[in-house]
């Protein structure tokens, strides 16, 4: 593989379920691999649903230098620049919905997360012990009305699954709120802007670095990321991944403990990228 051929990719990896094990450790195979792959040229880096405090700490480990997407395609940054180069919130009518479902599933908990901080609405189990494992600088609110308005890029309910169901099918109702509504387990569902995706986020971060969308590739593991896989040229997933995510992979890579990110790296690279030179 030359060097030349690799700094024409850019690949893009979920990091829950996919990078990082069950244990949400990076497995050491995949740190190797994306070494190796860098170290050639090629362009690496990740779209995740965490925020940003909580994606840097997973993307500084990797020393990779390409602009991160973070919050499911709300945001991406420029940890090199110290740069925000595109963020979309949930905007004025998103914000008066996540008032109303407040109000008509009260059992429900709610994160907010906005450009730089996570908001913990009345936390019971799912937020303290989000924030606790990894270490997330947050700021606890009695109700919605102490979260302050502007930039709420995404919005997580935690739930029982009948409720996060019925949450869902409300949210994609109301198609005219420029909102929408993204389940990520049975029990938490994500509300975003519509036209936030990791995919649209990966199109516009392959033009910022003039790559071509015939030269980027992507793996993941679930519903989120099947955006993200439609939009790239070669689409890889875990061996876990659900059937409609493996439905759109060109490429069923290891399970996530085993090393799939290093596992799709090799295919890549004796598939495709080998296949430039």
């Amino acid at each position: 593989m030359s060097e030349k051929s690799c700094k024409n990719w850019l690949v893009v990896s979920d990091v829950d379920g996919t990078l990082n094990d069950r244990y949400r450790r990076t497995v050491r195979a995949n740190i190797d691999a994306i070494a190796e792959f860098t170290s050639k040229g090629g362009r690496f880096t990740l779209a995740s649903g965490r925020n940003l405090q909580s994606a840097l700490k997973i993307y500084n480990r990797l020393n990779i230098k390409t602009p991160l997407i973070f919050l499911n395609g709300a945001g991406i940054y420029d940890n090199a620049n110290g740069a925000l180069l595109s963020f979309q919130s949930i905007g004025n009518d998103g914000q008066a919905m996540v008032f109303s479902i407040a109000q008509l599933w009260p059992s429900a908990e709610i994160t907010v997360h906005t450009r730089d901080m996570i908001y913990l609405v009345k936390p019971r189990l799912f937020g303290k012990v989000f924030t606790l494992i990894d270490s997330l600088d947050h700021k606890v609110c009695h109700s919605l009305f102490e979260v302050p308005g502007g930039d709420w890029g995404k919005i997580t309910f935690f739930d029982k699954p009948q409720n996060i169901g019925e949450i869902n099918s409300l949210v994609n109702r109301e198609l005219n709120l420029g909102i929408k509504s993204v389940p990520t387990s049975r029990f938490t569902l994500e509300i975003i802007n519509k036209n936030t995706d990791k995919g649209n986020a990966l199109k516009k971060l392959a033009q910022m670095l003039s790559v071509d969308m015939k030269n980027t590739a992507a793996i993941g593991d679930y519903y989120n990321d099947l955006d993200m896989l439609k939009a790239v040229a070669v689409p890889a997933c875990c061996a876990k991944a659900p059937p409609k995510v493996k439905a759109v992979s060109k490429y069923c890579a290891c399970d996530a403990n085993k090393g799939a990110v290093a596992d799709f790296i090799c295919y890549l690279t004796e598939n495709y990228i080998a296949n430039d030179l």
